[in-house]
């Protein structure tokens, strides 16, 4: 089986043993559930993997293909997409995805130079995709098509993850829609283009520089970002929209660039900015355009 970017995923939740790899086919994920002794084969894209993530229990797995168009997240246990999200209207390559510790946010970078961030706290419309179950056993697994309706119920005697919002930021998050959704109740639906009923990001981070990975911080609705190029910083993107940069630091620097000292991005008049890097980060990390990203 080629995987030539080495794409894996490992559920971070001691407790629960959940790996996803890619599968044989094109554009398909295989999810291990090896605490009940499953395995789920998603087909979630037509073109090839570039990204994809569990989220912290192993019940969600997001993923992302070659186009960096469409982010969609499913159910590891019956493979039921219960998400299609829109990054932008051009291809673009995604470097990381990440949930946040309750899977109510979701987070992507890309060569875009921007960090999209989506709610996942009210359940959204599911896409025509199909999945399929794996037996697993010792013997030659035996494969039958899939095509449940999405089912919040309990799984296979394992509760399925609650997605209902529980900090007030939480509740009043909610990703925009293109003001041209109303023409799916209007015309027909082969004339309708699909980014018309899109669900586009609820907070963004643009005018980053070369590739950067995110991840969110667990206590706070904050975001941290690193890039390439030795940028760290973190933003707070609780009022949705352009996310608001709390701080910044630049650990490597080129030729020439003098060494400057990590502080937040506002210091009170008169003190001197502490320069211990636990000061930029409340709590541990829990997970994992400009110009060119069409949004309308």
């Amino acid at each position: 089986m080629a995987n030539p970017k080495g794409l894996v995923s490992l559920c971070p939740d001691s407790s629960h043993t959940v790996l996803a790899c890619p599968g044989l086919a094109r554009g398909s994920i295989r999810v291990e559930l090896y605490d009940i002794n499953k395995a789920m084969l998603i087909k979630a894209h037509d073109a090839d993997l570039a990204q994809f993530a569990l989220n912290i229990d192993g019940s969600r797995i997001a993923s992302a293909s070659e186009k960096g168009t469409l982010i969609r997240v499913w159910d590891c246990h019956t493979g039921d997409p219960l998400r299609e999200l829109r990054r932008g209207m051009d291809r673009a390559e995604i470097y990381c995805l990440c949930f946040n510790s309750t899977s109510t946010f979701l987070a992507c970078s890309s060569d875009k130079g921007t960090v999209h961030i989506f709610s996942l706290a009210n359940d959204g419309e599911q896409p025509n995709t199909s999945t399929t179950t794996v037996a697993s056993s010792p013997n030659q697994p035996t494969l039958a098509n899939n095509n449940r309706a999405k089912t919040p119920a309990a799984t296979n005697n394992r509760p399925a993850l609650s997605t209902t919002p529980n900090t007030a930021e939480e509740i009043q998050a909610a990703n925009p829609k293109s003001q041209l959704s109303f023409m799916k109740d209007i015309l027909p639906v082969s004339i309708v283009p699909k980014y018309f009923g899109s669900e586009w990001s609820f907070a963004q981070v643009r005018g980053l520089e070369g590739k950067c990975i995110c991840a969110f911080d667990r206590d706070s609705p904050k975001i941290i970002v690193v890039c390439a190029d030795g940028t760290f910083m973190t933003l707070s993107y609780e009022e949705g929209g352009e996310c608001t940069r709390l701080t910044y630091a630049k650990f490597v620097k080129g030729e020439g660039e003098v060494e400057d000292v990590v502080a937040p991005l506002v210091t009170p008049a008169g003190t001197l900015p502490p320069s211990n890097i636990g000061n930029l980060v409340e709590g541990p990390l829990q997970g994992g355009n400009q110009g060119a990203d069409k949004e309308i």
